[in-house]
């Protein structure tokens, strides 16, 4: 049966009512987009935007700069790292290493002097009598291998030192917002859509909270999971990046007269259990690095066994007993190639000659 009268037809009006639909979807999300901008910045289940968007200045600390970790207050020193000051010129009969490295080198939870940096100096000064010995800690919290890239070539390469070792933890290979866009830093061509998506979380809130939400329900963590049997594998991407800023860091540094090596600093929460995943990751990561010509020494060995308890602080993080640990695991191999390269530079240094070659000493 026809209608009664006819259904008036308006040619516009769906164009009208599209149009009134598109902007009330545009106004809603505006209004998600302001309504997270607020949040994330009362909100600690809300990581924010990116940490670090732009190189910082100055790399390292400010001069002065006050760290607060756990219970304790600590003041860097006037040239921005932590530990006693040095000229970048170096005395005379002075043997230098430098220390780039996170949180775990830094010394998070312990007192200057009991990080493992500042003991490996004090079991060098010992075994090198008539030598005076430096290691320079400018382990910054929180900085993956692009900023210890960065920080080498722009702040401690001034300081020409003999030496350079890296603290290498596995969040240095994590892709997330506490670190700066690896997605487009990263010299290696990366998968469009993470990387994408990682472009959208640099620019809306919206994302960025849908994003934490959703890890937030799956792993109870805003963060993506970056323990080391997640993250220290050839096929993920933030481990390839890490590995391809590790040697050009590791050629910048040669190519300096310094020799470089990385210390493998593992998770030392599961040492007691002989099922440890961290035991297997930590081999990929050498296997890794000597497949790219990089020296390094796996810790995980000398340490299994041990109890985490009793090495472990609040945070997770070495305490002094676990510093110590550090240092035994690493003097067998890296403790003895910087003093050969101490006794080498002492021995020239009696006779006045020339400075060691840059492949005297090579790991």
């Amino acid at each position: 049966m026809p209608p009664l009268w006819p259904r008036p037809h308006y040619p516009g009006l769906v164009r009208r009512r599209l149009l009134f639909v598109f902007i009330a979807l545009l106004l809603i999300l505006l209004g998600f987009e302001g309504l997270f901008r607020v949040l994330e910045t009362h909100v600690r289940g809300l990581l924010g935007p990116f940490e670090i968007e732009e190189v910082p200045e100055p790399l390292g600390f400010d001069p002065f700069h006050e760290v607060g970790h756990l219970d304790r207050n600590d003041v860097m020193n006037a040239a921005g790292y932590r530990g006693p000051l040095h000229g970048t010129e170096r005395e005379p009969n002075t043997f230098r290493v430098a220390v780039l490295g996170d949180s775990f080198t830094f010394g998070w939870g312990v007192a200057e002097q009991e990080a493992w940096p500042a003991l490996l100096q004090a079991r060098l000064a010992a075994e090198l009598p008539g030598l005076s010995v430096e290691v320079l800690n400018f382990g910054v919290p929180g900085y993956n291998t692009w900023l210890q890239l960065l920080h080498w070539q722009r702040v401690v390469s001034r300081y020409r030192p003999d030496a350079v070792l890296l603290g290498y933890y596995s969040n240095d290979a994590a892709i997330d917002r506490r670190v700066p866009d690896v997605y487009r830093l990263c010299p290696l061509p990366g998968p469009t859509a993470p990387r994408l998506f990682a472009a959208a979380q640099g620019r809306s809130a919206l994302v960025r909270g849908v994003h934490d939400l959703v890890w937030f329900v799956r792993v109870g963590s805003p963060v993506p999971p970056w323990d080391s049997d997640v993250v220290l594998r050839e096929e993920h991407y933030g481990f390839a990046c890490s590995m391809a800023w590790l040697v050009e860091l590791s050629e910048d540094v040669h190519a300096s007269g310094a020799r470089f090596a990385v210390v493998q600093l593992p998770h030392m929460d599961g040492l007691d259990d002989p099922f440890d995943p961290e035991a297997a990751a930590q081999e990929r990561l050498k296997a890794a690095l000597d497949a790219r010509g990089i020296a390094t020494i796996n810790l995980y060995p000398r340490l299994a066994g041990t109890d985490p308890d009793l090495v472990n602080n609040a945070d997770d993080h070495p305490d002094a007993a676990g510093n110590q640990a550090l240092l035994h695991a690493l003097w067998p191999v890296t403790g003895q190639w910087l003093l050969a390269r101490g006794l080498v530079l002492r021995s020239e240094s009696k006779q006045d000659g020339p400075p060691p070659s840059p492949e005297a000493g090579r790991p």
